[in-house]
């Protein structure tokens, strides 16, 4: 394994899934990141600080066709 700076990098090393584990605002943008990059994700609760912004994730999850 090797250390990633970005996690841009990270998403485009050809991982399975991701598991995304950080503040509610982090979380949120990390999921977004992966949606973009059709990495599936697992996502530690709540995920989002708020409703609207777990909605996004999941839109986009489902708009990239990837498990979230």
């Amino acid at each position: 394994a090797r250390p990633f700076e970005k996690s841009k990098e990270l998403l485009k090393a050809g991982l399975d899934f991701v598991l995304i584990e950080g503040t509610n605002t982090q979380c949120a943008a990390f999921a977004l990141e992966a949606a973009k990059a059709k990495v599936p994700m697992l996502i530690e609760k709540p995920g989002a600080p708020d409703l609207e912004a777990l909605r996004k994730v999941a839109e986009a999850a489902e708009k990239a066709r990837v498990f979230c």
